[in-house]
C-alpha cells in the first residue's frame, strides 16, 4: 500500500511540473496541454483501480477499469510519442500485455501487477521528459520513423525478423490508402495486425511477403503487433500514427 501511495504521489508531482511548465513556455500553450495532463492523471488512476480489481479477483471491475485505461491512453500516446519514445513504447508493450490478458479473461492478477508497474513508470518518465520541453528527448537510433509521402496512396514496406518489426514506427496522413508489404525475414512465421483498425495480414512463413490495404480514416495512434505465440511479449510491436 506504501509502494502505491508513492507512487501515486510521484505522478501528482510530475503532473503539476508538467502543469507549471507548461505556464512557463511561449512554444507551449497550457490550454493545449490540459487534456493531455487529465488523460494522463485518468490513465494512472485506471490502472491502479484494475490492479486493485486483479488482487480481489474482481473480473467485471478489471474489465472496467481497464476500458477507462485504454481510452485515456490513446488520448496522450500521440504526445508523449513525440516526446519520448522509450516511454511510449514501455507503456505500449506494457499496455499491450495487459489488453491480451483482459481479452482470454485472464485475470492473473501477479502479472497485471507486473505490467502496470511498468506502464505508470513509462506514465512518470513521459512526465518528466514532457516537464522539460519538447527538445528534451529525441527517438532512440533503433526506431525507424517513416514519414507520410504526398498523395493519397501509400505503400509501405514492413520486415519481419525475429523478434522485431523494422520500422518499428509509421506515420501516415488521414484519409490516405496505405497498403502494408509485408516481408517475412525471419525464422519463424509472423504476423502484422492492427487490432484497433482490425487490420490483419499473415501469419506468413519465413521468406515469404504479402500485401494488404486499408484507409486511414480517424487521426490517432495505432499499434501493431505479432500475435503468433508469445513474439508480442518478445518485442515485436510498433506504432502506426495517422497524422492531418
Amino acid at each position: 500500500m506504501r509502494v502505491k501511495r508513492w507512487i501515486g504521489s510521484l505522478l501528482m508531482i510530475g503532473l503539476l511540473l508538467l502543469t507549471g511548465c507548461s505556464r512557463e513556455s511561449q512554444s507551449r500553450p497550457t490550454a493545449a496541454l490540459d487534456p493531455v495532463q487529465e488523460a494522463m492523471a485518468a490513465a494512472s488512476a485506471a490502472a491502479e483501480a484494475l490492479q486493485e480489481a486483479a488482487d480481489r479477483g474482481d473480473h467485471r471491475a478489471a474489465q472496467i477499469a481497464y476500458e477507462e485505461m485504454r481510452v485515456a491512453f490513446g488520448r496522450f500516446l500521440g504526445p508523449v510519442s513525440v516526446a519520448d519514445m522509450s516511454a511510449a513504447r514501455q507503456m505500449v508493450e506494457a499496455h499491450s500485455v495487459i489488453r491480451k490478458m483482459m481479452a482470454e479473461e485472464e485475470l492473473d492478477a501477479t502479472a497485471i501487477r507486473r505490467e502496470v508497474a511498468e506502464f505508470r513508470q513509462g506514465l512518470m518518465l513521459s512526465v518528466a521528459v514532457m516537464a522539460q520541453g519538447p527538445a528534451a528527448s529525441e527517438p532512440p537510433a533503433e526506431t525507424a520513423r517513416l514519414m507520410p509521402a504526398a498523395g493519397p496512396e501509400q505503400t509501405i514496406t514492413v520486415v519481419a525478423v525475429d523478434y522485431r518489426f523494422q520500422p518499428n514506427r509509421l506515420t501516415v496522413r488521414k484519409g490516405t490508402r496505405v497498403t502494408i508489404r509485408f516481408e517475412n525475414r525471419g525464422t519463424e512465421r509472423h504476423e502484422f495486425e492492427i487490432e484497433d483498425l482490425d487490420f490483419e495480414i499473415g501469419p506468413i512463413q519465413p521468406g515469404q511477403v504479402a500485401e494488404k490495404s486499408f484507409v486511414a480514416e480517424k487521426v490517432g495512434v495505432y499499434p501493431y503487433e505479432c500475435h503468433v505465440e508469445d513474439h508480442l511479449q518478445r518485442g515485436m510491436r510498433g506504432i502506426l500514427e495517422v497524422v492531418e
